[in-house]
């Protein structure tokens, strides 16, 4: 549900649920990890300015840094951060670091976003 009022626009609606998902004890887990990336991608899609972006990072780090195990949503989360760093907020060295970091993980690097990653550092 949560997800599918994120895709029709509906972030506030989107954003209680998610974040409710997020609280719940009995749901932490992947649920959890899925739920602060799509928090992240909803503050990314609302951004109108620095702030904006940087609430989105916050909640992709707090994806990535807490959730390593979900090795798919962690992936996506550092990708999303370093591509909004390189390209929203104008820090190329921060998203260069973040990129080298995400390769590195061993879970992470045979990942879909990993290939992206590797062809995106190379751009940088």
């Amino acid at each position: 549900r949560a997800r599918s009022l994120s895709e029709l626009s509906k972030y506030a609606e989107a954003k209680n649920e998610f974040e409710e998902i997020a609280k719940t004890n009995e749901w932490r887990g992947e649920k959890t990890a899925a739920s602060l990336y799509w928090l992240g991608l909803m503050a990314e899609r609302q951004a109108t300015d620095e702030k904006g972006y940087n609430e989105a990072v916050a909640y992709y780090r707090r994806c990535y840094m807490t959730w390593k195990k979900y090795e798919v949503w962690a992936a996506k989360s550092y990708f999303a951060s370093a591509k909004l760093f390189a390209t929203k907020l104008n820090q190329k060295d921060a998203a260069k670091v973040l990129l080298k970091e995400m390769l590195e993980k061993d879970r992470i690097k045979d990942t879909r976003e990993a290939q992206e990653a590797k062809a995106f550092l190379l751009g940088l």
